[in-house]
């Protein structure tokens, strides 16, 4: 367990309630599909609703992700999460090899929030028009350090 001090949040899903049809090579915020709130602690306001998290303290932030889905087959998928900025260290791309297979996903990576009201979001974009159906994700945020003075 967390200590009190830290801060922290978590949301996820464990259902498929979404499916996105007509997806395109632009980048696009995974909206729809984080109905179920996790863990948070100071500083960090879950909105799972708007599908993000907001951090509300200044400092270095560890970002990680997971997700299965079922997609269009040979169309490549990438996530990526936006903190502060977008994050390529912590993307993470997948091809599903046939209709129907789950495929899962994951990455990492650290950032810092200069700032209030920070968004923290996955988003998605696809090699070609697609559809997929999200079935699991989680987003983690954890406070590991402040920022140098």
């Amino acid at each position: 367990m967390l200590a009190n001090t830290q801060s922290y949040g978590i949301i996820f899903t464990w259902t498929g309630t979404k499916t996105y049809t007509g997806m395109t090579t632009e980048w696009t915020k995974l909206t729809g599909c984080f109905q179920n709130a996790g863990q948070y602690s100071n500083g960090i306001t879950l909105d799972p609703y708007q599908a993000r998290m907001c951090i509300n303290d200044y400092g270095i932030y560890f970002v990680s992700w997971s997700m299965s889905y079922i997609g269009s087959p040979d169309v490549n998928y990438k996530i990526e999460p936006y903190c502060f900025v977008g994050m390529p260290q912590a993307a993470a791309e997948s091809t599903p090899s046939t209709s129907g297979s789950v495929t899962s996903m994951s990455g990492s990576g650290f950032g810092e929030a200069s700032g209030s009201a920070v968004e923290v979001a996955l988003y998605l974009k696809s090699s070609a028009s697609a559809w997929m159906i999200p079935q699991v994700i989680q987003l983690n945020v954890l406070k590991v350090g402040n920022l140098p003075k």
